[in-house]
């Protein structure tokens, strides 16, 4: 019997000892993953990922490889160029799998996506969820709280997906390509603009087709040298921005600046209503 007990328990204690040694090798690397990313030493951290690894809530949809991961975490690095990632603890959560307790701390005083710094210090607690292969590897991130840098800084609109097509919409205008502006439009999205004073006389266009003369008529009556979208305010499916505009009218050397502010109204995706208000534009 006691070479029974024997035999039984060395198969035991063998296992217990390897899941033990695993569990400090994965917290091991995890750790150093995070350590690499406070020195910006992207090339270590790719060295502790498999290259299918996966950040699971950055964006819309999960962005998978880890060289596409990283330039994703780089817009947040250089936003927040002393970032740390005091780790809490580490938590096992089934095979391979493990759950995070994090403290955030940094300062804004990088740009976001083209978003000036607000020179703001933030401290923000977070859950991360990390999952590794049989290698210690990592194969998945995923923070339960992944928008707490941006709202606390304030640019928690940078979140909304309507938002970040509003900001391709203008980069569309910016390059003209004004049709494609149009198909970020329901068919019959209402355009007013009536209060646009470059114009001697408004209108409110209907239907995204109408949308292209409102484009060709702007064309025929100035051209605009700068447009800078900030702030924003995004809710839902409300969007609104404030943009300061510079332009020369077509028969003028002079130039001119004044304010436009928008209102988007979104469903499903699709722009359905577009209201502008301006100020009087002021010769510079």
């Amino acid at each position: 019997m006691k070479n029974l007990i024997t035999i039984l328990t060395i198969p035991f204690c063998f296992f217990l000892t390897t899941s033990v040694n695993a569990q400090n090798n994965h917290e091991t690397n995890i750790r150093s993953a995070y350590a690499a990313l406070e020195k910006h030493d992207y090339e270590a951290f790719k060295k502790l990922c498999t290259a299918e690894y996966e950040e699971q809530n950055l964006g819309p949809a999960t962005i998978k490889g880890v060289d596409n991961a990283v330039e994703m975490y780089k817009n947040f690095l250089d936003a927040f160029p002393d970032l740390k990632f005091n780790i809490k603890s580490i938590v096992p959560a089934g095979q391979n799998r493990y759950f995070l307790l994090i403290q955030l701390t940094g300062t804004n005083t990088g740009t976001f996506m083209g978003f000036p710094p607000t020179g703001k210090k933030v401290e923000a607690q977070d859950m991360d969820i990390v999952v590794l292969n049989d290698r210690g590897l990592c194969i998945s991130h995923r923070a339960t709280n992944p928008n707490a840098l941006l709202d606390a800084i304030g640019y928690g609109f940078l979140t909304n997906p309507n938002t970040m097509t509003i900001l391709e919409l203008y980069g569309n205008f910016g390059k003209a390509e004004y049709s494609s502006i149009a198909a970020k439009c329901s068919d019959n999205v209402i355009w007013d603009v009536r209060d646009n004073k470059v114009f001697e006389k408004s209108q409110i266009y209907h239907g995204s087709k109408e949308i292209l003369n409102f484009f060709k008529n702007l064309e025929n009556r100035c051209k605009v040298t700068q447009f800078l979208p900030s702030p924003i305010w995004a809710e839902g499916d409300d969007v609104c921005v404030r943009n300061s505009v510079e332009f020369m009218y077509n028969n003028s050397v002079d130039k001119y600046r004044f304010d436009l502010f928008h209102h988007f109204k979104f469903k499903n995706g699709k722009i359905i209503a577009f209201k502008e208000v301006s100020s009087t534009p002021e010769k510079i």
